[in-house]
């Protein structure tokens, strides 16, 4: 599926979506006093980059392009906070695993025992919005300096993966400044 510009769907609402308003509003965040982006995703996810397909048009899955995107996130990340001239914001990307909200199953789509799979798994194993909330809050208190850094839940997910890379991350804001 795809947006009206003609923007495949997932890529849009996953990544391009938090590249636009992360730049649109970094001029205004630089002014502020303490500075931070919460981008909630899945950092460190590993998994293919797909930079010859970055809008996985070639071999479209669902699931694996809301992956995907976790893994753009990352770059993101990256390139924000790297090419950041007064180096204020603090750029905290944050997987709660799973969040019991009503969209929550939605991801299964009609396969029923995928859909009931996913019904179980949340229930059991995902955390209330005012639990998730919570560790955002604690996350942003313990990171007290300047660039990025990722958690999943209330662990620190290690910047020195392959999903973190600089040179991917420039490659992927060509891609999007192209686009845009």
């Amino acid at each position: 599926m795809k947006t009206q510009e003609g923007i495949e769907f997932t890529f849009s609402l996953y990544y391009l979506s938090r590249y636009i308003l992360c730049y649109q509003l970094k001029e205004l965040l630089e002014k502020s006093r303490e500075p931070v982006i919460v981008n909630v995703a899945a950092p460190g996810m590993k998994g293919p980059l797909y930079l010859d397909d970055l809008q996985m048009e070639k071999k479209y899955n669902g699931q694996q392009a809301q992956f995907h995107g976790s893994r753009l996130n990352d770059l993101l990340g990256v390139h924000f906070t790297e090419t950041d001239p007064v180096g204020k914001i603090r750029y905290i990307l944050f997987n709660p695993m799973a969040a019991r909200t009503p969209g929550a199953t939605k991801m299964a789509g009609s396969n029923g025992l995928m859909k009931l799979m996913m019904n179980f798994y949340y229930k059991f194993a995902g955390k209330d919005v005012s639990e998730i909330v919570g560790m955002i809050c604690d996350n942003i208190a313990r990171t007290d300096r300047a660039g990025v850094s990722a958690y999943k839940l209330r662990e620190p997910v290690d910047l020195s993966m392959e999903t973190f890379d600089k040179t991917n991350a420039l490659k992927l804001h060509d891609y999007t400044a192209s686009l845009l």
